[in-house]
């Protein structure tokens, strides 16, 4: 039942947003009304469906009640979101035509400056997105030259100690040899 009444209300969710988005569309593509109410036939059904399921789980969920975990307070706040929405189809011709004319005169010009910040932020994007690039490039750079570097350290370690241990041995044996003469030369 719980999921049953959870997936009921995500649909009804997206039906909502599609009515207002249908709305959002019509209104900002000028559309005459006789063309808004043509488009509006797959989603009465849907929304009529919908909001037959919403009275269906009010009818079977006892109210006022937590039932399995469902709250009947939250379906009927759903379903009063959905009548809500659904008022949004039934607007008259007047109240349409008015709608886009609200819309060109209030709403065009911020919709402009919106497109112009967005597509500048895209631009921003794209620009940091290639000093990014950049960024990365030179810090691998970086990092190979660093290791070439701590490579050449480690070689050129090797190579002095390969040189100086047999210096250092010889002069460990002419300091020795040394003491051994001075020993003998003391005794004479």
């Amino acid at each position: 039942m719980k999921k049953e009444v959870i997936e009921k209300i995500n649909k009804a969710d997206k039906l909502i947003s599609i009515i207002k988005e249908y709305m959002d569309t019509c209104i900002k593509e000028n559309r005459s009304y006789e063309d808004y109410l043509s488009g509006l036939d797959k989603i009465k059904e849907d929304v009529s469906l919908a909001t037959n399921d919403l009275n269906d789980l009010l009818e079977r969920i006892p109210s006022n009640e937590n039932y399995s975990g469902i709250d009947s307070s939250d379906v009927r706040n759903k379903l009063s979101e959905f009548n809500e929405a659904r008022g949004i189809l039934m607007v008259k011709p007047l109240r349409y035509k008015l709608m886009i004319k609200y819309y060109e005169k209030f709403c065009v010009e911020g919709n402009e400056e919106i497109d112009r910040l967005l597509e500048e932020k895209e631009r921003l994007e794209k620009s940091f997105d290639e000093k990014a690039k950049i960024v990365r490039e030179k810090d691998e750079m970086i990092n190979k030259l660093d290791v070439e570097y701590q490579e050449f350290i480690k070689k050129w370690k090797d190579e002095y100690n390969k040189a100086v241990t047999p210096l250092e041995d010889a002069y460990e044996e002419i300091k020795k040899l040394r003491i051994f003469i001075l020993r003998q030369n003391k005794r004479r």
